[in-house]
């Protein structure tokens, strides 16, 4: 019973040896060993789709045209915002074979690089003479701006304060001078009459220019549409000198083309080749409220 129970054994050991070693080893599971697995290959779609253009798309086409696109443009641009449709079966069915032509238009909307621009390289005369036509006649300017600007034109300027004048004493002829003689009646006529005195004048801090007057009448021009075609400059300004004035420009409070002083004072103003607008230019003293 003995030899038995070990005959036994060695033949279930032998054919258990024998069947581990008929088995492929690579079936055999080991620790770390890892399952290897084929990639699953799937179905590609479309890279491009046939889309009917509802509008003008540069680069791509102009409307009613059928163009490829990528289905996420179409998907995410194009459809929600309506700027094309898509072409289904049925609707294919429904068109000319001879108008069912897909094709995109790289160049469309798109200018060429090397296209001149007709407004660079216009000639300078050409563009002067462009702005020229957009102003207005000398003669139609002139009477635009007697018709526009008012008599008299306002500035106001801070006075400095005068100094007190010296106290004028009478001749000492005069006071000599006898009042019930005929001789004195005759030396009074003989003496020379005395010179007016000058015009006191006020003058201000800083000046009236007439830069300051063409700002002024630019403004006042610029309430028409007529009017803003005007130029003006300080230039075409000119101050007003009294030929009879016994008194230099100086003493007037006009120092070339700035007034210095409180007053009223006559400008003339010439556009090239208009006519003269005289208007008054009254300088007023600024109360310090206004300041």
């Amino acid at each position: 019973m003995a030899a038995l129970s070990t005959s036994a054994r060695s033949t279930l050991s032998t054919t258990r040896i024998r069947r581990i070693a008929g088995d492929d080893i690579s079936q055999l599971w080991f620790p770390f060993h890892r399952q290897m697995r084929g990639k699953k290959k799937s179905a590609k779609g479309p890279t491009t789709i046939n889309v009917k253009l509802l509008e003008d798309i540069e680069g791509f086409g102009q409307k009613g045209s059928i163009c490829p696109v990528e289905p996420g443009r179409m998907r995410n641009l194009w459809f929600p915002r309506q700027k094309a449709e898509y072409m289904t079966a049925s609707k294919l069915q429904g068109l000319k074979p001879q108008s069912i032509v897909a094709e995109r238009d790289f160049n469309f909307g798109i200018k060429s690089k090397e296209e001149p621009d007709p407004k660079k390289k216009a000639p300078e005369k050409e563009r002067v003479a462009e702005i020229q036509t957009k102003l207005l006649p000398p003669q139609r300017a002139s009477e635009i701006i007697e018709a526009s600007l008012p008599p008299s034109l306002i500035f106001y300027r801070t006075p400095i304060a005068p100094e007190p004048e010296a106290s004028v004493q009478e001749p000492p002829s005069r006071l000599r001078r006898a009042t019930s003689s005929a001789a004195a009646e005759l030396e009074a006529a003989s003496e020379p009459l005395p010179k007016p005195p000058k015009p006191q004048l006020v003058t201000i801090f800083g000046s009236v220019s007439t830069a300051d007057m063409a700002e002024s009448i630019k403004a006042v021009l610029a309430e028409t549409t007529e009017g803003r075609r005007v130029v003006v400059g300080a230039e075409d300004i000119t101050i007003v000198q009294d030929a009879d004035d016994d008194f230099g420009q100086r003493d007037k409070g006009i120092e070339g083309d700035r007034l210095k002083a409180l007053g009223d004072f006559q400008v003339e103003l010439r556009v090239k080749g208009g006519e003269a607008v005289v208007r008054t230019v009254s300088v007023k003293a600024q109360e310090a409220s206004q300041a």
